[in-house]
């Protein structure tokens, strides 16, 4: 199970060229990350969770509304929602006045997927039983988002002056995705299939409406909530597939104890992963940049090592009595009364240099 929330700010849009809508919905430019049932490319329909669409009047999302709610507009009137921060400056040279800044963050996207064994399971499948499985995973996914727009503090209204968190109504699309996405190594062979991975991109607007306006969405709170949502998911999911009537085998892990459909071949799921369990145990492992070579031979053997029996003498050890400056008498000194026999140690005199408390040490001539 995974839930994994990324904030989209300006160096993640231009590694997507800049459109949004095409990474989540996909389309023919992408033919083989999202197919209808009979093979045909499409693009996935968005389904839309939280309580700010019904404000916003939205029964649907289409790629115009979707860009209107990322530049923090109105998705039917076009009216600007929130505000874009400027920084103006003049030019030293022209003097005209340059503008910067205004690059506002359209949202966060949660990747939620189950476990690997299920996306094994999907090419294999009868279609009713791919539907069932994935009517199971879009339940999970509801439900979390859900108690996410609940519990989640994502919006920072100010009351009384002061800037506070506080829950809002949010704005979710969702796009579930079937394949996972063409890498170089899919590419580099023609006609072959893409992998399955059952997915959805649940898209966090960055548009809120909290005590009584509207608001930005903070990104800490949702990454703070992951490890929670994760747990809501698998748990929900688990539930799910046990009513579908699958077997479930739970394993103890680094991340605690996770689960998988029980009766799927574990080699199956580490080809989809590519996990390092897929090399064979007798092919060697190392790095095409490091290649192995045998250990040097040894000319001469190893003299060995003696062992040392003598014993060291013994060492005694005691106090030696506090050096003063001369004619400084020691500071007298009354114990508390704490119920110990043993008599703390004298403090040093105030004139003992250089560790007198004065800040002017004592003259040369006086030291013992």
């Amino acid at each position: 199970m995974v839930f994994v929330p990324r904030k989209f700010q300006a160096k993640v849009i231009a590694s997507i060229a800049g459109d949004l809508w095409r990474y989540l919905a996909g389309g023919r430019e992408q033919a083989d990350y999202y197919l209808k049932p009979d093979g045909t490319p499409c693009e996935a329909a968005a389904e839309l969770h939280g309580r700010l669409w019904a404000r916003l009047g939205i029964d649907r999302l289409d790629r115009a509304a979707f860009q209107r709610l990322a530049a923090g507009l109105h998705p039917l009137t076009g009216t600007r929602l929130i505000k874009v921060s400027h920084v103006t400056r003049v030019d030293p040279v022209t003097g005209a006045s340059i503008t910067h800044g205004g690059m506002r963050v359209p949202g966060i996207d949660c990747n939620l997927s189950p476990p690997k064994s299920v996306s094994a399971l999907l090419p294999f499948a009868t279609p009713a039983e791919r539907a069932a499985l994935e009517r199971a995973h879009q339940a999970a996914v509801q439900v979390t988002l859900k108690e996410l727009e609940a519990r989640v503090a994502a919006c920072r209204p100010t009351v009384n002056g002061e800037q506070v968190h506080a829950p809002g109504e949010l704005a979710i699309a969702v796009f579930t995705h079937h394949t996972s996405r063409p890498t170089s190594e899919t590419a580099a062979e023609p006609g072959r299939p893409p992998d399955p991975q059952l997915h959805s991109h649940a898209f966090i607007f960055n548009l809120a409406f909290c005590q009584g306006r509207f608001l930005a969405v903070d990104s800490r709170p949702v990454y703070r909530f992951a490890t929670t949502a994760e747990a809501i998911y698998a748990c929900q999911l688990a539930a799910e597939l046990q009513h579908l009537g699958y077997q479930l085998a739970w394993q103890q892990t680094r991340k605690g104890r996770t689960w998988e459909l029980a009766g799927v071949d574990r080699r199956l799921t580490d080809l989809l992963t590519g996990s390092p369990h897929t090399t064979p145990p007798s092919t060697p492992r190392r790095s095409p940049s490091r290649p192995t070579r045998p250990p040097p031979a040894c000319s001469t053997p190893p003299k060995p090592v003696r062992s040392w029996t003598g014993s060291w003498p013994a060492l005694t050890w005691s106090r030696s009595p506090p050096r003063t400056a001369p004619g400084t008498p020691p500071r007298s000194y009354s114990p508390k009364s704490s119920g110990s026999s043993r008599s703390p140690a004298p403090r040093r005199g105030p004139g003992w240099w250089p560790h007198a408390r004065s800040c002017s040490p004592a003259p040369p001539s006086s030291l013992p």
